[in-house]
């Protein structure tokens, strides 16, 4: 019996025929293969998204500020559960390490997976007026979780602003009320500002400032100077205030502070704190009963005395330091990027 196999047409003609075959299916599978990786980097992203939004829900980090922008790195959702590594993405077997997540608000949260991510975080919200103006009021977070308003004071060189708190604040963080008024003397209400604002973490900047104390050196018989640091706030400067509008566009300076009737007797050195344009006159804006003033760090003695000033219902106040010291609290200035 005779072996009967293939001859060499025949097995030509299988080659052609599977050759025209793959010749046709091979795009469907090459297609077939990119719409999976495809698919596959689509789920991939949707997982991160969803997992980065989760991030952003449980933390008070994010500020509803438009225009702020922040990064989320894909190890840091991976360290908190959200993620598992490795996470392969766009071809690459692993992109927890090399990539992140820029998140960016405006009226909502928006993300996109980046190789850089920037941070731009500005914490204050203008309220009233126009932007980095005098007067003009925001809402400033001073951590992720605490919110205060604020008053434009002056710009910088640096492109910074300063603002001053809308009132005292006392030095556990606490607003100053009349029942809780948190008053002290001079010497020590420099200190006190750092105590009060300790944890405003979003506020830093390097405050430097030399002030006169109301402890008098005994061999000079001067006043001692000392050194102001602080990193999260400061206490506003007399000559910072001099330098301000002292017309009806100032009543900011003198709000929650005790009615003029109360501390009448005290010198009229600025002009009334309000403006009431009917009447061409002063007009009391939330005063608070035993609250009569804040101090001003002053570093320069005027007309040969020493002395210290104060921010009172009536105006910028002064009293010889070698005269029995007073008792004001404090409103913190925060230096910030408004940009």
């Amino acid at each position: 019996m005779k072996n009967k196999g293939f001859t060499l047409i025949e097995l030509l003609g299988v080659v052609v025929v599977l050759a025209l075959i793959m010749t046709l299916a091979l795009p469907k599978i090459i297609n077939s293969i990119k719409s999976s990786s495809k698919n596959a980097d689509e789920l991939t992203e949707k997982l991160i998204f969803n997992a980065s939004k989760e991030y952003v829900e449980s933390s008070d980090y994010f500020l509803k500020i438009s225009g702020n922008k922040y990064k989320i790195l894909l190890s840091e959702l991976v360290n908190q559960g959200l993620l598992k590594a490795p996470i392969r993405l766009y071809g690459e077997e692993d992109v927890t390490d090399s990539k992140c997540v820029q998140v960016t608000y405006n009226t909502e949260y928006s993300y996109e997976i980046k190789d850089t991510c920037e941070e731009k975080k500005n914490p204050c919200i203008l309220i009233s007026g126009n932007p980095k103006t005098f007067g003009s009021k925001y809402k400033c977070y001073v951590n992720d979780s605490t919110a205060y308003n604020f008053y434009v004071l002056s710009n910088n060189e640096d492109n910074t602003t300063n603002l001053i708190m809308e009132r005292n604040i006392c030095t556990d963080g606490a607003l100053a009320t009349a029942n809780n008024p948190c008053l002290e003397r001079a010497g020590s209400a420099w200190n006190s500002v750092s105590t009060a604002t300790s944890s405003w973490t979003n506020t830093k900047y390097d405050y430097q400032f030399e002030y006169l104390t109301d402890m008098i050196d005994l061999n000079s018989g001067e006043p001692i100077v000392e050194h102001f640091s602080s990193e999260n706030a400061r206490a506003v400067s007399e000559t910072e205030l001099s330098s301000a509008s002292v017309d009806k566009h100032n009543q900011f300076l003198y709000e929650f502070l005790a009615p003029e009737s109360e501390y009448e007797s005290y010198p009229i050195l600025w002009s009334p704190r309000t403006w009431d344009e009917s009447t061409k006159g002063p007009k009391p804006v939330n005063n608070i009963s035993g609250i009569p003033c804040y101090w001003l760090i002053e570093n320069k003695p005027t007309a040969g005395v020493y002395s210290t000033y104060f921010m009172g219902a009536n105006g910028r106040l002064a009293y010889n330091m070698e005269e029995e010291a007073g008792k004001c609290g404090i409103r913190p200035v925060i230096t910030v990027n408004l940009n």
